[in-house]
């Protein structure tokens, strides 16, 4: 299995990676041009991946197991969403009147904290037997998004994120600063359970997560929202979205049965675990069979050595048994006749 799981990652031909950095390079080409176009085409590229890792997990959410990369595929979906508002409230859009850069980074920042905590909840729910409606996911997660947009686009409450001649706000670094510990997090978490996943899954994830880390790093470092270093987040971020597309759709179209035989292993080590605690909790109980010897007078029993022993001290030395002393009636009585 490791090894095919090795090939399946090596078939990156040369000509598409030839193709992947001559598209880079012609983006970048542009965006020294023309940033908005560079922006636009950039941002539409990421919301095609995320729809379609959306499209891919709500398919196929009857056949796939595994709730977190359910649950992060349903987060894309409103992820494009954000991030479509976002493309099309940019300055020198011209599309949706009454909005302008501040806006467009308020559903930058909000987008980015989803998807944060879209990509924690992986590691946190992998391997959980817990079943998750994706119906209320789906909902919960559009009233969410109607909240994020109604609270910056039609009543301005969302906290500023930039201001005309005094440039991006405290809030704005705070948030993007908040969104690299969970994305830390995140990462960490995958490592830790990384038992829980596959190895092509697990090493797409890294990858996309420590893309998506330097890619917010580099948003923080530019105090220029059209600087080289917000153009360089942005590659960045198409190529976070391809790791995860790899790791959701790639492998559940053209690896199903590495996942398959992924989950088979997981319960056969759990099945050897509880088989390893049963037999231990049964070394722990001793029990006791067949003839013993005993004294027909003083009632001692013999052990296999020949030593004669009590009946409480046999009993509580080859048992869990515990002895608590009391009269029988009959003894009781006895006792009282002899006291008398």
């Amino acid at each position: 299995m490791k090894t095919a799981t090795r090939i399946s990652l090596d078939q990156i031909s040369p000509a598409s990676l030839v193709l992947a950095i001559s598209a880079m390079l012609l983006l970048v080409l542009l965006g020294s041009f023309n940033y908005l176009l560079f922006h636009t085409i950039a941002e539409v590229f990421s919301i095609v991946v995320a729809c379609g890792i959306f499209m891919f997990v709500w398919s196929a959410r009857h056949f796939m197991e595994d709730n977190s990369l359910q649950i992060l595929g349903v987060a894309f979906l409103f992820i494009a969403g954000l991030d479509l508002i976002h493309t099309l409230t940019c300055q020198g859009m011209g599309i949706l009147s009454g909005t302008g850069t501040n806006e467009s980074v308020q559903l930058w920042i909000a987008s980015r904290q989803i998807e944060a905590m879209a990509l924690l909840s992986v590691p946190l729910l992998a391997g959980s037997q817990l079943r998750i409606n994706l119906n209320y996911v789906l909902l919960s997660m559009s009233a969410v998004s109607m909240i994020i947009v109604a609270s910056i686009l039609y009543w301005p409450v969302f906290p500023d994120c930039f201001i005309s001649g005094s440039g991006l706000t405290p809030f704005k670094m705070i948030s993007e600063t908040a969104v690299v510990l969970i994305l830390a997090s995140a990462a960490w978490l995958i490592y830790i359970r990384r038992e829980q996943f596959s190895a092509m899954v697990r090493r797409m994830l890294l990858y996309a997560l420590l893309l998506k880390i330097i890619s917010e790093l580099a948003f923080i470092a530019d105090l220029d929202i059209y600087g080289f270093f917000n153009m360089g987040g942005l590659l960045l971020k198409i190529l976070s979205c391809l790791m995860i597309y790899l790791a959701v759709v790639r492998t559940g179209l053209v690896r199903p049965f590495d996942l398959l035989f992924h989950h088979l292993k997981v319960r056969e080590r759990e099945r050897d675990r509880l088989i390893d605690q049963l037999q231990e909790a049964l070394g722990e109980v001793k029990t006791l069979s067949g003839m013993l010897p005993i004294c027909a007078c003083c009632k001692q029993i013999r052990d296999d050595k020949g030593y004669w022993h009590q009946v409480e001290e046999y009993i509580r030395t080859n048992t869990e048994t515990e002895f608590t002393h009391s009269y029988c009636p009959d003894c009781s009585r006895k006792l009282l006749e002899s006291l008398e």
